[in-house]
């Protein structure tokens, strides 16, 4: 659904750009777990962003103004693989910028990361949030306008 729109972004020239993962952990079919590069090797899940994702989005995220967050970076419920969230909380913590944090699971993990206190705004919507944003424009907020 996303694809072609992924696409003209990626190829887009306005400034707009998609930034990616550059590594993960992984855990292997025996249980082990380790950090990887991209591709990803097989007989893997990937459970968690790596070291060197973090500092990529730390370096972005330190010059932003505002820092939109949805969606968890990993299977948090999961010790270790919050380790990648919870490093990107601990550094919003310290980052004078509007932070909003949406959506169920991403309240969740930053219940569950003891995060709350990195954000400025926590909302439960997280699809509808985006929506927002994206279009200025819900269905239900046009509906209670009329």
């Amino acid at each position: 659904d996303f694809v072609d729109q992924a696409r003209k972004i990626l190829l887009s020239r306005d400034g707009r750009k998609i930034v990616l993962p550059v590594d993960q952990i992984v855990v292997d079919a025996d249980g082990k777990i380790f950090e990887s590069q991209f591709p990803m090797p097989e007989a893997t899940r990937a459970c968690d962003i790596g070291s060197g994702s973090v500092e990529l989005f730390k370096k972005i995220l330190s010059t932003s103004k505002t820092v939109l967050w949805n969606g968890p970076l990993g299977i948090f419920e999961e010790p270790p693989f919050g380790e990648g969230s919870r490093a990107l909380i601990q550094f919003l913590d310290g980052l004078k910028a509007t932070k909003i944090a949406g959506g169920g699971d991403t309240l969740h993990m930053v219940e569950t990361l003891a995060g709350k206190h990195a954000f400025s705004w926590l909302s439960t919507g997280g699809g509808a949030m985006v929506e927002f944003i994206t279009h200025m424009d819900l269905p239900s907020l046009r509906w209670l306008s009329e």
